[in-house]
């Protein structure tokens, strides 16, 4: 998401299409992944935020954030967007959302 906007340099924003949010948010195992922003990570409902840009209810709730740090490793986000591909393959597959 905001691909051409500012934005920090060390997150990551981005939606899932035609996946349910919650089942791919428990598949996240081992990613320090959150929902919305910092500020109401714990809220699970739509941002306010997405939803005032036009983003549909559904696919703000399939909306996740992933920060690096100056720790994370290539080795580290190759093993996260395995796992991001995995989850999402499966939940596409076994699901009818």
């Amino acid at each position: 998401n905001a691909k051409d906007q500012d934005r920090l340099p060390n997150t990551i924003s981005f939606s899932v299409h035609n996946v349910d949010g919650d089942a791919f948010y428990r598949r996240m195992n081992g990613i320090a992944i959150s929902r919305g922003s910092a500020c109401t990570s714990n809220v699970i409902e739509a941002s306010h935020v997405l939803t005032a840009m036009g983003v549909e209810e559904s696919l703000a709730l399939a909306t996740y954030r992933i920060s690096l740090g100056k720790c994370t490793t290539r080795q580290d986000l190759n093993l996260a967007f395995e796992n991001i591909k995995t989850a999402i393959n499966s939940i596409r597959k076994t699901s009818l959302v």
